[in-house]
């Protein structure tokens, strides 16, 4: 089995600089500001240290020190004379070197750092095939349900001034929610609003909420929504953890906190359209299942079918309604 590519060992360095910090001190009398990266990708050294005073000092990584190969580089010499240093997970002797130093790095802490940052890792590597991807597919419709339960509604009115959407950190991003596919030119409908009950077969008594699927399908079924409204999508997903980037305010003792909801896509703040008392019974079962599925799935890829039935039974907002409708949405 081939080791993990170098540069994820260089990223990992970049990510992890303070544990150098005391060693810098030491042999530079000043700490390390931060780390830039060489250009073009494969350009010895592949990092500079920044220190604090400015100064920078080259760094190559390598695996292990034998991996080394650069004597007979043009900029070894340079290397040499600006204290150039080889960071390694595995130190052993090699003569061209000479008298650089070499510092080591833990693969137990490594390892620990790669697993957290997994995933991230992945969706970077993927975005060249991404962009090939998306040029070879038609927009799609996501769906997405706006609850005051779990602080949705009270969301909306922020991600209509940032024209942003996000999910929690936790929500499992994969095949079978693709939501990674969301891209630009797609469409996504806002469910806003959900009511409606049903009696209960063991209690008898009114039920609202999560409503099961036999329930939901029924032709006597009194849910609605109050209203759906749709968007363009201006840019597909990406994942944005910095806390400079938050946009939606938490409880600080809630369910969420602390969450910056990191998984997100953009769209246009004027609504294609707006639809407004969608009656659930008057939906084909096949949109009732999809509809059903979104309520538990927080979102998802519709059919194009179940839009013109969206729009077939639902009530149409008028152009000049449409801010009242999207004031009513976030107040509601």
């Amino acid at each position: 089995m081939k080791l993990v590519p170098e540069i994820i060992l260089q990223r990992y360095i970049q990510d992890q600089f303070d544990q150098f910090q005391n060693t810098f001190e030491k042999l530079f009398d000043s700490r390390i500001s931060y780390v830039r990266r060489n250009v073009p990708e494969d350009k010895f050294p592949d990092l500079y240290f920044v220190l604090e005073d400015k100064r920078e000092i080259p760094i190559e990584v390598e695996w292990k020190t034998s991996n080394f190969d650069h004597a007979d580089n043009p900029e070894f010499a340079i290397f040499v004379e600006q204290n150039g240093i080889v960071i390694v997970a595995i130190e052993e002797k090699n003569s061209s070197l000479g008298s650089i130093k070499q510092l080591t790095v833990s693969l137990d802490k490594f390892e620990k750092w790669f697993e957290s940052h997994a995933g991230e890792i992945v969706r970077e590597s993927l975005v060249p095939l991404r962009e090939m991807e998306k040029k070879k597919r038609l927009p799609k419709l996501w769906l997405t349900l706006l609850t005051k339960k779990g602080g949705a509604l009270q969301h909306f009115k922020p991600a209509l001034e940032y024209k942003t959407w996000g999910l929690q950190k936790n929500y499992n991003v994969n095949h079978e929610t693709h939501l990674e596919g969301i891209q630009e030119g797609d469409m996504i409908a806002f469910l806003a609003g959900l009511h409606g009950n049903f009696k209960s077969k063991n209690t008898g008594t009114k039920v609202s909420g999560r409503y099961p699927l036999p329930e939901w399908i029924k032709k006597s079924f009194n849910g609605y929504f109050e209203h759906i409204c749709v968007f363009k999508v201006t840019r597909g997903y990406f994942y944005d953890n910095k806390i400079e980037s938050k946009i939606w305010e938490t409880n600080p003792n809630g369910k969420w906190k602390d969450e910056l909801f990191p998984h997100r896509f953009e769209f246009e703040r004027d609504p294609l359209f707006i639809m407004k008392d969608l009656k659930v019974r008057k939906l084909s079962l096949t949109t009732k299942k999809e509809l059903h599925s979104i309520v538990y799935s927080n979102i998802g890829i519709c059919e194009p079918s179940t839009l013109v039935d969206i729009l077939h039974n639902g009530m149409q907002v008028k152009n000049n309604e449409y801010e009242k409708a999207l004031e009513e949405i976030h107040t509601s």
